[in-house]
C-alpha cells in the first residue's frame, strides 16, 4: 500500500473558525472566508532595465563614487608617507590643558551633614 502526499492549497495553521466582533450588530460573527496565504519572505526592491536611463545614472554614479574613494585614499597614502619622512615641529603638537573638575563632590560644602544618632 502506496501512500501518496498531496500539495494543497489550505494552510494547516490558519484557524477553521474565524469570528470576529460586529460593532453594526454588536454580535461575533462568524468568517466562513479564512486568509490561505502566507508570506515566508517579503522584500520590497526596483528592477531597473538595463537599458534605461535610471541603469545608466545609477551605474555612473557608483563609478564616481569609487574614483573619488580611490582618490581619497591614495591622497590619505601620500599624507601618511609624508608625515613619516618629515620630523614633526614642536609647535605642530597642543599643549593640553588640564580640565577642572566642576562636580568635585569632596570639597566639604557639597557634603551633607548626617545628624548622629542618640
Amino acid at each position: 500500500m502506496q501512500v501518496l502526499k498531496q500539495l494543497g492549497s489550505n494552510n494547516p495553521q490558519a484557524p477553521h473558525n474565524l469570528f470576529q466582533f460586529s460593532f453594526k450588530e454588536r454580535i461575533f460573527k462568524g468568517d466562513q472566508n479564512v486568509d490561505q496565504m502566507v508570506y515566508h519572505v517579503s522584500i520590497d526592491g526596483n528592477i531597473l532595465m538595463k537599458e534605461s536611463e535610471d541603469h545608466q545614472d545609477q551605474n555612473t554614479f557608483l563609478e564616481t563614487n569609487k574614483t573619488m574613494q580611490k582618490q581619497m585614499l591614495t591622497k590619505m597614502n601620500k599624507e601618511i608617507e609624508n608625515l613619516d619622512n618629515k620630523p614633526l615641529d614642536v609647535n605642530d603638537f597642543k599643549v593640553k590643558k588640564s580640565l577642572r573638575n566642576q562636580f568635585n563632590y569632596q570639597e566639604r560644602s557639597s557634603q551633607t551633614f548626617n545628624m548622629p544618632l542618640r
